[in-house]
């Protein structure tokens, strides 16, 4: 018997011959002969223990290595295959359909009522795969029909996976709308619309969600197209708009990015894709997107990453193209810790001059960003910061105006936000300020807290809880309690023993002392902090 695997599957890196289903006794083809390669059987007891697996591989390997002679009279089993075409992963959805239609006609009459249910199951793809199962069912009404022939439940189960085009009705391959919008929510739905790998709109929809997709393209088209002759030699991972993407550098929550090369002029961007549920796009473009593009569009400082173009590439598919930039101060830091080495200090000075000055150019402008972090923070080959991902930046309204405390990353977060205040201002950008230069200064964050709680009591120990004489209006939030413990606060001395020239005169300390005051009303301002001697005075950058 084999062992399954442990690792996730790539649903979208998957790729199962179009007559798996035809193999009998769960092998499937590509033996060296052409001949069918038989999987080990499981037990009943490992195939459900499997499919309830949080590991997409293991979900996988149980549906491909069970015979079908361990389903008869056995309907619990039958559920659980059911279950699994409501599975997130595709690989795992497809591999139980055509499990299911193989079992199609010793379906027990409890099993064929569930999957007559099923037909009105609220996920479309599901109706699909149902109805694709009923058709494999003798002892089937004819309902399933309605939904095979169903144009809107053919176009739904597209829109949401792409791949779902090779259970379609020939008509819907050959209808040039639903082709369209599978391949633009996966690019290698094209191996199943032979009619459209002629057709440039449809082909270049294709390879922008996945450059692999090239193979399947008409040989002429791709022989007049720079852009998918590059894919085809392997010179890039994908096509977007007139940029060839080269690599993905960078993925987070929110989106991911890629460095490209612009087709025509050669010059390398950043790309940025954004990633949202379905639920986002509900109401048209998310919040996120159109803030940071109408933030970003007319926002041209030397410590700004400049966004240069928007790119509408479907439905649900926005990307911003940024300038590119060869790191991120994280990476930096990370590398100097590493080697064991510190930031030198006239390098430290003028990063926070430039910080500051970005910081200040966004707040004349009435911008909160609320995200400062190292991450967030890029670096030229000249030896200058810019401040990019304006994902949850916001303009400033009235000053009485409540906003949310989901913002900012924990670590860089002003105490009267994890005190739970949702009246804030400009300060809650200048204590992350006043973080990411002292984390510049030790390579090491300040305040690496694993809770809010936590990173507010190593915020205590450092400058004292709030009292009556460090912060009065502290000791009324609402996240307040009066059992915290009571630390009078070293300062900043840990940090200074690590960089004892920060104490210098014009040095640093009285810098981040000034923006690291737990007191947002008697925090210095970016402005203030601009004029700075630190941050004044700072050496040309190589």
């Amino acid at each position: 018997m084999g062992n399954p695997p442990q690792g996730d599957v790539d649903s979208n890196a998957l790729h199962f011959p179009a007559d798996i289903h035809e193999a009998e006794n769960g092998g499937v083809n590509g033996g060296q002969n052409g001949g069918v390669v038989p999987i080990p059987f499981i037990d009943a007891k490992t195939f459900q223990k499997c499919t309830e697996s949080p590991t997409e591989s293991q979900r996988l390997w149980a549906l491909q290595s069970v015979g079908e002679v361990l389903f008869q009279g056995n309907a619990e089993l039958v559920r659980k295959v059911l279950m699994l075409l409501c599975d997130p992963c595709w690989a795992v959805k497809r591999q139980a359909l055509l499990l299911l239609q193989r079992l199609g006609a010793c379906l027990d009459n409890d099993c064929i009522n569930v999957l007559q249910r099923l037909l009105y199951h609220p996920d479309n793809t599901v109706q699909l795969f149902v109805a694709r199962i009923l058709e494999h069912v003798p002892k089937a009404d004819d309902s399933w029909k309605q939904k095979v022939q169903s144009k809107s439940v053919a176009h739904a189960a597209v829109m949401q996976f792409g791949l779902a085009l090779e259970f379609l009705m020939d008509d819907f391959k050959e209808d040039r709308e639903i082709v369209l919008a599978a391949v633009t929510q996966n690019g290698e739905a094209l191996e199943f619309a032979p009619k459209w790998c002629q057709d440039e709109e449809i082909v270049l929809a294709a390879v922008m969600q996945c450059g692999a997709a090239v193979r399947f393209a008409d040989a002429t088209l791709v022989a007049e197209n720079p852009g998918l002759q590059a894919l085809q030699e392997g010179r890039g991972l994908g096509l977007c708009g007139s940029y060839l993407v080269l690599e993905e550098i960078g993925k987070g929550v929110y989106g991911s990015v890629c460095r490209a090369e612009h087709l025509q002029s050669q010059h390398v961007v950043a790309i940025k894709k954004l990633h949202f549920e379905a639920d986002f796009w509900a109401d048209g473009i998310p919040a996120h997107t159109l803030r940071e593009v109408s933030l970003l569009k007319r926002f041209q400082h030397k410590n700004i990453v400049r966004l240069l173009d928007v790119l509408d590439v479907g439905p649900t598919d926005i990307r911003l193209v940024f300038e590119f930039l060869p790191c991120d101060l994280f990476q930096t830091l990370k590398s100097l810790k590493k080697e064991g080495q510190m930031m030198p200090l006239e390098r430290l000075r003028r990063y926070s001059a430039d910080l500051m000055e970005g910081l200040l150019a966004c707040h004349t402008r009435s911008l909160i960003h609320r995200d400062l972090k190292p991450q967030n923070i890029l670096l030229t080959h000249e030896g200058s910061l810019k401040i990019a991902d304006f994902g949850l930046a916001r303009m400033m309204a009235t000053p009485n105006r409540s906003y949310t405390l989901e913002v900012v990353t924990l670590w860089y977060r002003a105490p009267e936000m994890l005190l739970g205040t949702q009246r804030y201002g400009y300060e809650v950008d200048c204590w992350s300020a006043g973080c990411v230069i002292a984390e510049m200064a030790t390579t090491r964050p300040l305040f690496p807290g694993d809770s809010e709680v936590d990173t507010l009591f190593k915020i205590f120990r450092l400058f004292g809880t709030p009292s009556e004489n460090n912060w009065p209006d502290g000791t009324g939030l609402r996240h307040w309690k009066e059992r915290f413990p009571k630390w009078d606060g070293s300062g900043l001395q840990p940090l200074l023993d690590k960089r004892p020239e920060l104490n210098q005169e014009n040095g640093g300390a009285d810098l981040l002392r000034q923006l690291l005051c737990m007191n947002p009303n008697d925090r210095m301002t970016s402005r203030r902090a601009k004029q700075h001697p630190f941050c004044l005075s700072t050496p040309e950058a190589p």
